[in-house]
C-alpha cells in the first residue's frame, strides 16, 4: 500500500531490482485513497503500507525509509520567517 503517488519514483526501480534478486516473490501495489492505510494491515488488506503516518499502535511496527524532510525557503527576513509554523 502506496500512500503517495511520488513513491512510484524511487520505488518501481527498486522494485525491479527485488524481482531480479527474489523472483519467486509476488509483489503487488494496491492503489486507492485510504483514509487510515495502517488499518489495512490489520484485515489482512496489507502487507506493507509506505506512509508519512507515525502514530504507535499495537502489532505495529514502524521503520523510516529515509531521512527525507519537507522545507520551506524563505528570502532573508521574510515575514514567514518569524513564524514556528507554516
Amino acid at each position: 500500500m502506496l500512500e503517495c503517488h511520488t513513491c512510484f519514483d524511487w520505488l518501481m526501480p527498486i522494485m525491479d531490482t527485488f524481482r531480479a534478486d527474489w523472483p519467486d516473490v509476488e509483489l503487488d501495489l494496491l492503489s486507492g485513497c485510504y483514509s487510515d492505510p495502517v488499518h489495512l494491515l490489520g484485515h489482512g488488506a496489507a502487507d506493507v503500507v509506505i506512509g508519512s503516518e507515525f502514530r504507535l499502535r499495537s502489532g505495529i511496527e514502524h521503520s523510516p525509509l529515509s531521512r527525507f524532510q519537507i522545507l520551506a525557503v524563505l528570502a532573508s527576513g521574510h515575514e514567514l520567517g518569524r513564524k514556528r509554523v507554516l
